[in-house]
């Protein structure tokens, strides 16, 4: 193993003083100038995102966009940083991609003591009820759903709040259950509705205004809707990373978005 030894000669009058000064181990000097070769932080991330969620997140002609990935990538931009890689993942997966995976940051995740650093609110989801107009429906509170025909997304108990859970949740074994449906596809969901086999769909605002669109060239999605807004819960979704200075930097590129109106012209982008 290589040592090095620093010497120094002090003469005083006739006589020479040797003193050994410093002794270094050399794996310890290798260490030192590969640190001030590769910064702390590097500018250049890995981010983990979850899987189709449109207009927040969705694959087209071969590319992922969407607002949580236009609303992330100028938040960091903001303070110099780019996307290196990006995966998409399943949920499950998501919650793990920082913590267990190695990536920078996983993007859309909610607060939990698991060791990474958490993000302000970077996006809340709206959920509401709709009927057709033309249908004269009336609902108050979730317990007038279980009148009519209705279709959620898939696990909707986990964000809809606990009155929610109580009538469509899992542990609920009543007879109006025959008469709910979820969907893992929300394009499936909202097609289901306009076609006419629900009576009330239950979903987030912009994922209707862009299905609605969506939809439009197959069937007919100009009927005039009312909106039953009886959820009081907003889902809000953070970004998990590794690292606080970056979290730090994250949340004061979203801040300057949000301060300047780019945080809206994102959203602009997908619901005109």
């Amino acid at each position: 193993m290589l040592h090095i030894r620093l010497v120094i000669n002090v003469n005083s009058g006739s006589d020479k003083m040797r003193l050994n000064l410093l002794s270094f181990n050399g794996v310890l000097i290798c260490t030192f100038f590969s640190f001030l070769s590769h910064p702390a932080t590097s500018k250049e991330l890995d981010i983990a995102f979850g899987q189709s969620r449109p207009p927040y997140i969705y694959h087209e002609l071969g590319i992922w966009r969407g607002i949580e990935i236009d609303i992330v990538r100028e938040s960091l931009r903001y303070k110099g940083y780019s996307f290196k890689n990006e995966i998409h993942v399943v949920n499950k997966r998501l919650k793990k991609a920082v913590t267990t995976m190695g990536f920078d940051a996983a993007v859309s995740v909610q607060e939990s003591d698991d060791g990474t650093y958490y993000s302000d609110s970077f996006i809340t989801y709206k959920n509401i009820a709709l009927s057709k107009k033309k249908d004269g429906i009336v609902i108050n509170n979730t317990e007038d759903l279980t009148k009519y025909t209705t279709v959620a997304w898939q696990s909707a108990y986990l964000n809809l709040g606990p009155e929610y859970e109580k009538f469509f949740g899992p542990n609920t074994d009543k007879s109006h259950l025959e008469k709910y449906s979820e969907f893992g596809d929300q394009e499936r969901q909202n097609a289901f509705f306009w076609l006419g086999r629900a009576q009330i769909l239950i979903v987030d605002k912009y994922v209707f205004q862009w299905f609605r669109k969506k939809l439009a060239s197959t069937y007919d999605t100009t009927e005039q809707i009312e909106l039953h807004d009886i959820f009081p819960v907003e889902t809000h979704y953070q970004v998990s990373f590794k690292d606080k200075i970056l979290r730090d930097d994250f949340n004061q590129g979203l801040k300057h978005l949000k301060d300047t109106g780019k945080y809206q012209a994102i959203i602009q982008r997908y619901i005109p």
